[in-house]
Formats: structure tokens, C-alpha cells, sequence
């Protein structure tokens, strides 16, 4: 049966990176930033939100430790099945997390205590997004190609104005400045990450 292709291809496709950083409370802060910035729903602020923490992941790459990236792509009248894998996907990321955090904006009080100076952190950002063509998949197979997914992500999720987007997930941890996370954590919890 003929698809007919939106600016991204073919279908819709629900995917994820996930990155571990170095110098995670450092992460966690951008991304607290970020999260707060863009809360809303509408198809700007999500494209904003997934857009701006591939972009971040990117200016991290220094530091980048481990990757991976997986994505299914699904026929436009299967949508429901999409947004059911969509939903099984956010859950199972979430598991992996003890406790959930709201965003908030980094406090410059000098009174809060200093971060663990060691910890790394996982970012993980989830998108349903219409066509076939964003390049999830690739990510964690090299150095190289981790950041060609970032900048495949980055750049699509703004087309058609944000509206390529039906879904956006972003994932971290530790959720919490005084949390720490070492990488043998990181290996027991997110087995799937590749070393770069």
C-alpha cells in the first residue's frame, strides 16, 4: 500500500539515545535549565525541550563515556501501536530510576552543599516522531556516529515547526545534586551503553 512521506520519510518512529557524561552534576544542571525553560506541551516547546538537550549532549561530547541508541519504525496506521511502544519505552526508562525530581533551576545560594565531585550521569532522550529518517540507532556504535545521531535528532525534531513530534521524553539521572553515580552503577543499571 502506498505511504505518503512527510518532511522526514515514511511511518512514524519511536526512539532513544542514551549518553553518560563525566562531570554529571554539571549535566544535570543544564538539563534542570532546559527542562524548566520548556514545560509546556505545545509542539515548539517539545521540539525546544528534545532539540536543546541533544545540543547539550553534544557540547558534552569531551566527556562523553558510553552510548546507545535504539529505534522502531511503525506504518502511519499503525500510530497506536507506536504511541503504545512510546509508552511501554517511558516506563521501562523510568523503572530504572528510584526516585522521580521535578526540574528545578540550579541554586547559586552558597549555602546548599557542594555536589559529589565524582559522579557521572545518564541522559536518556525518548521521541515519537513521525517518519523514518532520524538516525537513533546509530548512536554508541563510534564516537562519530553518537554525535551524527545528536545532530540528525537536533535538527529534526524542529520540522514542520515542532509538529514531526507526537512524543518527548528526557531521562537522567541522578536526579538530584547531592545523588552520586559511579560507573559501576552505571554498568549494572544501563547494560545496554557502549563505551566511546
Amino acid at each position: 500500500m502506498f505511504e505518503e512521506a512527510g518532511p522526514l520519510g515514511k511511518g512514524i518512529t519511536v526512539g532513544q539515545v542514551s549518553v553518560c557524561v563525566r562531570d554529571g552534576h554539571d549535566m544535570i544542571n543544564k538539563l534542570n535549565i532546559i527542562a524548566t525553560k520548556h514545560s509546556g506541551t505545545s509542539p515548539t516547546a517539545l521540539s525546544k525541550l528534545a532539540g536543546e538537550t541533544a545540543l547539550a549532549l553534544l557540547r558534552a561530547s569531551d566527556d562523553w563515556i558510553s552510548a546507545c541508541g535504539k529505534k522502531s519504525k511503525y506504518a502511519t496506521k499503525d500510530a497506536g501501536k507506536a504511541e503504545s511502544d512510546f509508552n511501554r519505552m517511558a516506563t521501562t526508562l523510568a523503572s530504572k530510576y528510584e526516585k522521580e525530581y521535578p526540574p528545578e533551576a540550579p541554586s547559586s545560594s552558597s549555602s546548599s552543599p557542594p555536589p559529589p565531585s565524582s559522579s557521572v550521569a545518564v541522559v536518556t532522550l525518548l521521541l515519537e516522531i513521525t517518519g523514518d529518517e532520524t538516525a537513533f540507532d546509530i548512536a554508541g556504535k563510534s564516537f562519530s556516529q553518537t554525535k551524527e545521531s545528536l545532530q540528525s535528532i537536533a535538527a529534526d525534531v524542529g520540522c514542520d515547526g515542532g509538529r514531526v513530534l507526537n512524543g518527548v521524553e528526557v531521562f537522567w539521572c541522578p536526579g538530584d545534586r547531592k545523588e552520586l553515580l559511579e560507573e559501576a552503577d552505571v554498568l549494572l543499571d544501563f547494560p545496554e551503553l557502549r563505551s566511546l
